[in-house]
C-alpha cells in the first residue's frame, strides 16, 4: 500500500491539498510537500 505522498508545488493549492490530505490519512501516510524558492507567491 501507498504511504508516501509528494505534492509538487508549495502554492495555494499544494498546502491545501497537503492539509486536507493529512487531515483524512492521519498519521499512516508521510505527506511531502515540495516548492521553490525560485518562483514567488502568487496569493490566490
Amino acid at each position: 500500500m501507498i504511504r508516501d505522498v509528494v505534492i509538487a508545488g508549495g502554492g495555494t493549492a499544494g498546502w491545501m491539498c497537503a492539509a486536507a490530505l493529512s487531515k483524512s490519512l492521519g498519521a499512516t501516510h508521510r505527506i511531502t510537500l515540495i516548492e521553490s524558492d525560485a518562483i514567488g507567491i502568487v496569493g490566490v
